[in-house]
This record gives structure tokens, C-alpha cells and sequence, in this order.
């Protein structure tokens, strides 16, 4: 939630330039990525997007980032922290689906056919 919210907790050296500039930089572009704190502006084809995205990013261990793991230790995820992020994010993706479907069916389904 540090880089994906808007509930960032700002460490005493995130106020230490260069150190700040850095940190700044990666709040604002994970923020810009996806913002937890702003889930429901997103639409659902947005949402669908995004839990692909953050399922795609945690299974290649591309999250969190390891500049951020370094310092946050314990943000490191395990093999079954990963596969339980992944399979929410897939599960929760298919509810969206589903719930597209009902919202918006396809031009047969409007048709009766």
C-alpha cells in the first residue's frame, strides 16, 4: 500500500534528499500505475486490467520491487504469499467477468438469440 495507495507511510529518510527523490519518484509512478486508494473510479474493464496486471507482476516477481524490499524486508513475498496474491488476483478477475457479462451481454444475448 506504500507505492499503491494514498495511505503512503513516508519513513523518516523519504524527507532526506536524494534518498527523498527516489522514493518520491516511485510513489508517484506506482501510484500513477494503480492506485488501491481510487479502485472504484476504475471501470471494470480497467479493474479486469489491473488484477491481470498485479497477478502477471507477482507471479514474474516483478513486485514488489526489489529496491523496495531491500530496505521494507519484510514486503518480500514468500512462494505462498505469491501464489495467494496471484490467485485472488484471478479470482477476483473472473467475478468481473461474470459481473461484465450480466451488466453488458453481447448483441446475441440482447437479441434473444
Amino acid at each position: 500500500m506504500d507505492c499503491h495507495s494514498n495511505q503512503t507511510a513516508w519513513p523518516w529518510y523519504s524527507y532526506v534528499a536524494p534518498v527523498s527523490w527516489l522514493i518520491e519518484r516511485d510513489v508517484y509512478r506506482g501510484r500513477n500505475r494503480l492506485n488501491l486508494s481510487e479502485w472504484q473510479q476504475y471501470t471494470m474493464e480497467q479493474q479486469q486490467k489491473l488484477l491481470a496486471d498485479i497477478a502477471s507482476a507477482v507471479k514474474n516477481r516483478e513486485m514488489p520491487l526489489k529496491q523496495y524490499t531491500l530496505v521494507h524486508r519484510d514486503a518480500k513475498l514468500s512462494d505462498a504469499e505469491t501464489d495467494l496474491v496471484y490467485g485472488w488476483a484471478r479470482v477476483e478477475r473472473r467475478k468481473l467477468k461474470t459481473r461484465l457479462l450480466v451488466v453488458a451481454p453481447s448483441a446475441d444475448q440482447r437479441d434473444g438469440r
